[in-house]
């Protein structure tokens, strides 16, 4: 069964004539049949490319609607689609090749690649015209579900492959709008990674679940806050989806916008989905008095879709780290851990447990590792408990990831690239709060000779070395060196002390 096929069928037939996907470059639309019909030939252009059902892709693409649509045409004639963004280091792009071994790595036309790999290489033309796949056969058989693959960061240091069925996201989509009647039809604004679940899943599939549409434009950036209003108003976006650090964003410049022009707005967009990292409850309360609307904010991991939601009316129940009540489909359970650096210290560690988790993590061999306990429960490494309306207060993290501007950094990724500069001996990578990111990080070195002259010298080059080993949102604020770095008696690094006496 592939019920997100027979869903666009049925848009197809229902809603012809509405638009559902829409590019902000050229303005240019696609209603639902006309999106059917994309799909369908970009099936035909995997298979004229020797991409059976069954095998994978890896496609380094900007945010664009080829890259979405070739995300749908994976769901819908089987295949994996693995996406990564097109600025990753060569270090980054062979270490996903390697560990998702696709049959074919996608690019945009013109752009270059520094790869040793054989894997075959597939261009696409990013102009919205899809000449590339106009001629090829649309008449394929409908398969079984295909999958996404995306980067999430563990403890290990690099990024482990997550493995979603499409057919589960379009799902959770579904019922995620179910729960959220008002948002049904809504049009939304995509401007998140497509080398993310955001882009992928939050602004791509959930919005088009519910007969809605998508705008896709650039990923956000500095420069993109100063035109956000602007596209809202120019494509009629009437639900929002922000993550804190377009918030932030954007109450920094609120002053350009004129309060009857926020006020015009407000009228105009039902309200905004709010997620992927922590933010303080003064600041959403300060965007909601600025410019008017509503904010739900909402909780959830890469590996289980949403499990937390605020729904309208919930205002008085909302508190300091609070992310709303459980979803009706999924379940919760807060249990007893102790704190890594304090053993005599007890916290309470989040697992949740949702029909729509992903499969696991892909393995070299392969295989998929199912990350869950024998009850179907995943640790999410958030420390969290229960407040007196039923909501979710979320206080702290158990594990090194951090979110910096909603992406997922590991901690220890950032650590063992470090380590291999010649002149370190040993690295640790420490959380902070951040003005614009919400939350970065600064590293702290010990250097192989304590006692080198030079060492601004030394610290300027192994910022070099980091900036061309780590994507440009991994890397850390700053690097400062320390002649020992505190530890605990089983050896572990006493992040929390160097926070406390150096930052």
């Amino acid at each position: 069964m592939n019920s997100f096929s027979n869903d666009l069928k049925e848009f197809a037939d229902t809603r012809s004539g509405d638009v559902a996907l829409i590019e902000s470059r050229n303005a240019q639309q696609w209603t639902w049949r006309e999106l059917d019909r994309l799909v369908d030939l970009t099936g035909g252009w995997l298979r004229a490319n020797n991409i059976l059902a069954g095998q994978s892709i890896v496609a380094a693409l900007p945010n664009a609607v080829e890259t979405f649509v070739l995300f749908l045409a994976c769901i819908r004639f089987g295949n994996l689609m693995a996406p990564v963004a097109p600025q990753s280091t060569p270090r980054e792009l062979h270490h996903w090749l390697d560990m998702v071994r696709p049959s074919a790595l996608v690019i945009e036309a013109g752009k270059k690649f520094e790869i040793s790999s054989s894997v075959n290489l597939l261009q696409v033309q990013i102009d919205a015209r899809f000449d590339w796949c106009r001629n090829c056969n649309s008449n394929l058989a409908v398969e079984s579900s295909g999958f996404l693959c995306i980067p999430t960061s563990g403890t290990t240091g690099t990024p482990k492959p997550l493995v979603h069925e499409g057919e589960h996201l379009w799902e959770s989509g579904k019922r995620f709008i179910d729960f959220h009647s008002e948002a049904i039809g809504g049009r939304y604004l995509n401007n998140l990674p497509m080398s993310y679940l955001g882009g992928m899943f939050n602004l791509g599939l959930l919005p088009l679940s519910s007969g809605g549409s998508t705008v896709i434009t650039n990923e956000f950036s500095g420069k993109s806050f100063f035109n956000y209003w602007r596209d809202i108003e120019r494509f009629q976006i009437d639900v929002l989806w922000l993550v804190p650090t377009i918030i932030r964003g954007l109450l920094a410049v609120a002053d350009r916008t004129p309060e009857a022009d926020r006020i015009a707005l407000s009228e105009k967009v039902r309200f905004g989905f709010l997620g992927t990292a922590p933010i303080d409850l003064e600041t959403k309360r300060r965007f909601e008095n600025t410019f008017k609307i509503r904010l739900l904010e909402n909780f959830g991991l890469s590996e289980t879709t949403f499990v937390t939601s605020e729904r309208h009316g919930d205002d008085q129940g909302r508190s300091e780290g609070s992310v709303g009540a459980k979803l009706p489909y999924t379940d919760l359970e807060l249990r007893a851990v102790f704190n890594e650096e304090n053993s005599s210290e007890e916290v309470l560690e989040v697992y949740a447990r949702t029909p729509f988790m992903a499969k696991g993590y892909l393995q070299p061999d392969g295989t998929i590792l199912d990350p869950r306990d024998k009850d179907g429960y995943l640790a999410t490494g958030d420390i969290g408990s229960w407040d007196d309306a039923g909501n979710l207060v979320l206080t702290g993290r158990s594990r090194d990831v951090i979110k910096k501007g909603g992406l997922l950094v590991s901690l220890r990724e950032i650590e063992i690239v470090a380590e291999g500069h010649p002149s370190i001996v040993e690295a640790a990578a420490v959380p902070v709060s951040h003005d614009f990111y919400g939350e970065s990080a600064v590293l702290f070195v010990l250097l192989q000779d304590p006692k080198a002259e030079c060492k601004e010298n030394i610290l300027e080059d192994i910022e070099s070395y980091l900036a061309a080993n780590l994507s440009r949102h991994k890397l850390p604020e700053s690097v400062a060196e320390l002649p020992e770095l505190p530890k605990t008696s089983s050896g572990k690094i006493r992040k929390s002390e160097l926070a406390k006496e150096f930052l």
